[in-house]
């Protein structure tokens, strides 16, 4: 299971299994039947949000007979409760999980209706050790009017050993399935996925968007498309959110789910619509490819693919983010992207917005002085610095490494080598 912190662009980064890119297709409105499907593999659709542990108090120990460690952490969310103990004794590491759905956990107490995980040791963080993740039934809509379907589950947990105090640790507990239809099209049909990313049991749940795009609350996706083994960053823009219009194949959408998730809805969207273009220049100026664009309002977020025209709902927005591939040596490799920044613009009703991103990038060293100057035994430390026209640099995403060559006053080569950055 992997985690990735969002810095302008990485919570995009964060699914999973993905689609390919939205075709120029119009989705038919109507009310669509969605199947629970149970995913295979360690890769969760979802791991909600994180469950804060704490050290287990000695009441609670005697409630739970069995476990060994006298700094059990204990920790619970709307739909788990989480124990971590050191199965070989106080002080010896964390090394098994129990996971128990919530509402099992306040009736029994104790460990009796719990699903026991291995956990192996990664240094500062633990997960789920085995081959394929135990299953649980998980119960989806609001109570008196519930499903059950059953669920792998896995789990990470950070911990953190300050100097001074207790440990610091928090839990993800991750679902392998998710809810599974067909939306008709005026092709065909497309494949869709609905997915309980917050994890609560609850589907069509709304995100919440700050600023800068921060996500004050996780809601629930849509993924639009078949899956495939890997994503890459054209793939996001079949990514949806709940609680905003969707945008799909350039046109937008409202889309709502029933709380159990069994259905779907799909109607055209009705509020104001303009139209946004973003170009993604390279360092020349020239056009080049744009893997993503996040378009980010105080009410949404929107993945879109950059250079085409895409129905946007008309307003301003606090962001737009943009991944513009470098050329790549190989096929088959991560991709490295450019991340680039443009805050505020707006779009107006029944308008065309065009964007432009990216541009000359300026590189520099750092120490500055020319040449570097370096006794015997002493250690240099170099910095490479990039930037972006206006300011627009937010960083790279991907696979990312740079050749180094050392030369001497004479211009002679005395070192090389790569080494990863950003």
């Amino acid at each position: 299971m992997q985690r990735m912190g969002r810095a302008v662009l990485a919570a995009a980064l964060a699914a999973a299994a993905i689609v390919g890119p939205p075709p120029a297709v119009t989705l038919l409105p109507g009310t669509y039947q969605m199947e629970w499907k149970r995913t295979s593999g360690q890769n969760p659709f979802s791991e909600g949000s994180p469950i804060e542990l704490r050290l287990m108090s000695a009441a609670e120990a005697k409630k739970m007979p069995g476990l060994v460690s006298k700094k059990c952490l204990v920790g619970r969310d709307r739909r788990f409760r989480v124990v971590l103990d050191e199965s070989k004794g106080t002080g010896k590491g964390y090394d098994t999980a129990y996971v128990t759905p919530a509402a099992d956990a306040l009736e029994s107490g104790g460990l009796s209706r719990a699903t026991k995980l291995p956990l192996k040791n990664r240094g500062g963080w633990v997960e789920f050790d085995g081959k394929e993740p135990p299953e649980v039934d998980l119960t989806f809509g609001e109570p008196g009017s519930q499903v059950k379907q059953k669920a792998g589950i896995s789990l990470m947990a950070t911990l953190y050993q300050p100097r001074t105090g207790p440990t610091m640790a928090y839990a993800f507990v991750g679902v392998l399935g998710c809810w599974s239809g067909k939306i008709k099209t005026d092709t065909g049909e497309i494949a869709v996925q609905l997915v309980d990313m917050n994890s609560n049991g609850i589907l069509g749940d709304k995100t919440e968007v700050g600023s800068l795009g921060v996500r004050r609350m996780q809601g629930d996706q849509l993924i639009l498309g078949d899956p495939t083994a890997f994503a890459t960053l054209e793939d996001y823009p079949s990514i949806g959110f709940f609680g905003a219009p969707v945008a799909y194949g350039g046109k937008l959408y409202t889309i709502e789910a029933a709380k159990t998730g069994e259905k779907l809805d799909v109607r055209p969207y009705s509020g104001d619509i303009g139209k946004l273009r973003i170009e993604a220049k390279d360092s020349y100026g020239n056009p080049a490819q744009c893997g993503v664009v996040i378009l980010d309002s105080r009410a949404a977020t929107y993945y879109l693919k950059g250079g085409e025209e895409t129905e946007v709902p008309a307003g301003d927005y606090d962001d737009a983010t943009a991944a513009i591939l470098a050329k790549q040596e190989a096929t088959g490799k991560r991709q490295l992207a450019v991340v680039v920044r443009a805050a505020k613009l707006s779009v107006e009703k029944n308008a065309t917005t065009t964007l432009d991103l990216g541009g000359k990038v300026s590189m520099f060293i750092e120490p500055r002085s020319k040449p570097l100057t370096v006794k015997r035994g002493q250690q240099l430390d170099v910095s490479l610095t990039f930037g972006v026209t206006d300011g627009q640099f937010g960083g790279f995403v991907g696979g990312r490494s740079v050749a180094v060559k050392v030369l001497a006053p004479n211009g002679k080569a005395v070192a090389s080598g790569k080494a990863e950055f950003g």
